[in-house]
């Protein structure tokens, strides 16, 4: 047996993502970039689900270099993927197209849209797993800004509305990341604050915050006030400071520290009171969304 066999082997017999991605490791450790690119290249023929989808974990590992020439391999072999392939088939293929956007190093334009749309053939599939990865993914593969018109922004204000509570939330984080402003994606983004479960309904609010909306004040003001408030308010809070926070950030950081994970740091909270009082001296900005203006506007 080669050792391209043994590690196919163990893959394929891989019982969680885990073991999965200690295998795809070693083999890229220990045989190398190019010998792991090998591998890939043979298995990604196969017609065997199951191998096709070893190929694509193998890649996803190598990929977010762009200068191993993964990323390549990794569009050829998605664009083979359809709706009616093995569910981890598809899972795997939406991995690692979503691991071309996770390098140090940018790519380049054509593959980072032709990353984008393959990507975004999966954020219908039936299985949330795969369509969590679209909504993980898909915010490094956009234009910086995106056009708002893009169909890739499309579909990610659409995830915002998944019936799967982890899709909705890295949906609403992607817009942290995606630099892209409109009165639709405003509209989206404060209903997303309604949302009941998870951290969605804050990570839409510090997206809505970093535009400048006015309209989540009352909201932020309103967690910081309760007991137990998690560091992402704290990031809101600075994200758009206002005055009125002022109060519960001193209250917050006089209390100290607490345990468990979430909770505000002192040098967050300092910085959010830093920002609120500077925010009590300085009047609003032409043009800054209100409280009372209108979603639509």
């Amino acid at each position: 047996m080669t050792s391209a066999d043994a590690y196919l082997d163990r893959l394929v017999s891989a019982t969680d993502d885990d073991e999965n991605w200690t295998v795809v490791e070693e083999a890229v450790v220990m045989e190398g970039v190019e010998a792991a690119l090998r591998f890939a290249t043979v298995w990604g023929a196969s017609d065997v689900s199951d191998v096709r989808a070893a190929a694509l974990d193998l890649l996803a590992c190598v990929t977010p270099d762009v200068t191993t020439g993964a990323p390549g391999p990794v569009l050829d072999q998605a664009a083979r993927v359809t709706p009616l392939d093995d569910r981890y088939l598809r899972w795997s293929a939406a991995r690692a197209l979503h691991q071309i956007g996770c390098g140090r190093e940018r790519p380049d334009d054509a593959t980072r849209h032709r990353a984008a749309r393959e990507l975004v053939r999966f954020a219908d599939d039936d299985d949330e797993n795969v369509r969590w990865q679209v909504a993980v993914g898909l915010p490094a593969l956009l234009d910086e800004p995106p056009d708002t018109t893009a169909p890739e922004v499309e579909v990610l204000l659409r995830l915002l509305r998944d019936p799967d509570p982890d899709v909705r939330d890295w949906a609403a984080f992607g817009f942290q990341v995606v630099e892209v402003d409109s009165p639709r994606v405003r509209s989206e983004l404060l209903a997303s604050t309604a949302d009941p479960v998870g951290d969605t309904a804050a990570e839409a609010t510090v997206a809505l915050a970093q535009r400048g909306d006015a309209r989540v004040v009352p909201r932020i003001r309103s967690e910081l006030e309760r007991d137990g408030v998690g560091s992402i308010w704290v990031e809101a809070a600075t994200a758009l400071p206002d005055a009125s926070y002022l109060d519960a950030l001193r209250r917050l950081l006089e209390a100290g520290p607490w345990d468990g994970p979430g909770v505000p740091l002192a040098s967050q909270l300092r910085e959010a009171i830093a920002a609120a009082e500077l925010a009590g001296r300085t009047p609003r900005l032409p043009g800054q969304r209100t409280g009372d203006d209108d979603a639509g506007r």
